[in-house]
Order: structure tokens, then sequence, then C-alpha cells
């Protein structure tokens, strides 16, 4: 499995580290994306190397589509073929009531969570199209309950998981399956200790990190081969 690649974005965060190593422990040669946390991105890199696994560590701005092609030109001249895709990548952009944001806020949560992950969707694609491939977009559970001043975050996740569904009838005949997993609050296993027995929680705590890293890894595999278009939620009862 040391040619099955999978680019990750937003991978130097909790959520991106824990799908790279859980990717690599399990087979897959990894495309660490960074933004403006080289040093980490290479301190994955480096992790996943120091026991045997293959990766390598690549800069794009995902908000500006000429540097996602750029990252996607270097895949090229480095000989990698994407077998994967992981939109993890994403923020919040703050907490705005309905009172204060504006067409310039909604414009910026969609540019970060929404078009970025098309740009990236769009030129994966044509490395999975003779082949086939799997995309997993990481969205919110908030899609599904919204999200208290963040209207502009939950209508760009829901964008994605919108058009990620209309995607993967297109792309069906490609053997390219697309799905979404929608992660409640996310910790590490760390810190879960804090959050015990919280009423916010049925399940007594939030979820970990390694447990969308599972999802994630499921859903790339071939253990899903009859499953696209769908969203896995990782509400725990919520």
């Amino acid at each position: 499995m040391a040619d099955k690649w999978v680019l990750v974005t937003g991978a130097t965060g909790l959520i991106g580290k824990a799908i790279c190593n859980k990717l690599a422990k399990s087979g897959y040669a990894i495309v660490v994306h960074f933004h403006k946390q080289q040093e980490l991105a290479q301190q994955l890199v480096a992790g996943i190397e120091s026991v045997g696994l293959s990766a390598v560590a690549v800069y794009a701005d995902l908000t500006q589509s000429a540097s996602v092609q750029n990252l996607f030109e270097e895949l090229k001249c480095k000989q990698i073929q994407l077998v994967g895709l992981v939109n993890n990548a994403g923020a919040d952009c703050g907490r705005f009531s309905v009172f204060e944001s504006d067409s310039a806020l909604i414009e910026q949560a969609m540019k970060v969570n929404f078009y970025s992950a098309v740009d990236c969707i769009q030129l994966a694609i044509t490395h999975m199209k003779e082949k086939g491939g799997s995309i997993v977009n990481v969205t919110s559970y908030a899609i599904e309950t919204g999200g208290y001043r963040l209207a502009h975050y939950v209508a760009a996740k829901s964008a994605l998981a919108a058009y990620s569904k209309s995607i993967a009838r297109e792309l069906a005949e490609f053997n390219i399956r697309v799905n979404n997993v929608s992660p409640a609050m996310v910790v590490s296993s760390n810190e879960s200790n804090q959050y015990i027995n919280s009423d916010r929680f049925p399940m007594g705590r939030p979820c970990f990190s390694s447990e969308v890293a599972e999802s994630v890894l499921w859903l790339l595999s071939e253990q899903s081969s009859y499953v696209s278009g769908t969203n896995l939620s990782l509400s725990g009862a919520r």
C-alpha cells in the first residue's frame, strides 16, 4: 500500500494529526498539508517516517485557488497519485450574532470551509478518475442542529455537505466515493477528564479526535466500498 497516497488538509490541527497518524499506521502514504504551521507539519512527517512509513509536507493557502493549484502541481512533480482526499481544513471564523454578521463574514466562512474544499475536490478527482478513490469531508454536527452565533460557519459546512451528496452521484461511475464525517465537540483523550459526566454529553464525554480518525479511515477503505453520498454523524446521541 506504499503508493496509496492520501492528502489530508489542515493536517497540523488536533483532528488532522489524528487522521494522519491513523491512516499512516494503516498503510497509507500521507500528504500533510499545512498553511502556517510548517514546523508542526515537518514534525508530523518526521514522526511518520521514523517508523518506516511514507509522508510529505506541502504548503497551500486553501482560500486562494492559485495556491491550491500549485499544491497539486507539486504533487504531480513528485509523481504522487492520490487515492484519497480528506478535506479537514476549516475554521469557524469567530462567533457573531445574526445582527453582527454580514455578507463579508459569510463570504469568508465560505472561502475557508466550502470553496477551499471544492477546489481540492475538483483537482483531486483528476487523480482518481481512472482508478477510483475516496473523498471524505470533515464537516460538523452543527449542520444538523445549528450553532449559536455560528450561522456563517454552519451555512458553509452545510453547503459542503450538500455539494458532496450531489457530486457523489456524478462520480459514482468513476468509482469515486464522496462522504462526510460530522463530529460534535472534539477533544483529545487526554482532555476528556474535564468533561466527564457533564450534562452536555449523553455518553458522558465529547468525541475523541481518534474516533474521528477511525471514521475517516473506514470511509477511505474498501470496507465501506458501497458507501457514498452519506453523512456519518459522530453525535454521541446528542
